[in-house]
């Protein structure tokens, strides 16, 4: 059987430190251990709480992207309210147009090998604009198809039609015409329709975000 060591105390002085005369009275030593203890205890709380805080939190949040369907897009294209930039390429010249359809008014410029045209198109009629007098014209879109640049003539041919879809792309083959439709979350940003040799690039921006001039 092993004796339990007894505490050893020895005889201090007025000269010794306050921790010595302290931890040679049994009072004393008991007071001083358990102050250490509480110490201890302390620092290991502290330094488990820092560990709690610096750590990385995990979040568990299922974020919903919304966007706007196909089909609604087509509806919105179908509303002529946007601005524009189509490319015509044919065999023989490039012609392009840039503008903007409020839905009553479609304004622009044609540029093409006979230079820039600035032109309205309202009320079913089309005018060349020349220092603001506007003079009805019928050549606008000569060499050209232009339901191949009338958003809802485009839009019915893809109403019913099939088509396969890669992301945001959808694709058509319509007789001998292809067709190309990119959308972005909430509207169609571009339509190519390939006709034998001759591209039209038609892209789209501001969809729905035009004002009317009688609104300006």
């Amino acid at each position: 059987m092993f004796k339990k060591k007894e505490p050893v105390y020895r005889q201090t002085t007025e000269e010794d430190s306050w921790f010595t005369q302290k931890w040679n009275t049994p009072r004393g030593r008991a007071a001083l251990k358990l102050g250490i203890y509480g110490i201890i205890v302390l620092f290991l709380l502290l330094v488990i709480a820092a560990t709690k805080h610096d750590a990385p939190h995990e979040y568990n949040v299922n974020y919903k992207i919304s966007q706007t369907s196909y089909e609604d897009c087509l509806n919105k294209l179908a509303e002529n309210n946007f601005s524009y930039n189509f490319k015509v390429t044919l065999p023989d010249q490039t012609i392009s147009f840039q503008g903007q359809n409020d839905g009553q008014i479609n304004s622009g410029y044609k540029e093409d090998v006979n230079g820039i045209l600035k032109y309205v198109i309202k009320d079913n009629t089309v005018y060349q604009v020349i220092m603001d007098q506007e003079s009805p014209i019928t050549n606008l879109f000569d060499n050209l198809n232009s339901n191949y640049l009338d958003v809802n003539y485009i839009v019915s041919l893809l109403k019913d039609a099939t088509y396969e879809q890669n992301s945001d792309i959808y694709n058509y083959t319509l007789d001998n015409l292809q067709i190309q439709v990119t959308k972005n979350r909430f509207a169609i940003t571009n339509i190519v329709l390939q006709d034998g040799s001759n591209t039209y690039n038609l892209s789209f921006s501001d969809v729905g975000k035009i004002q009317t001039e009688n609104n300006n």
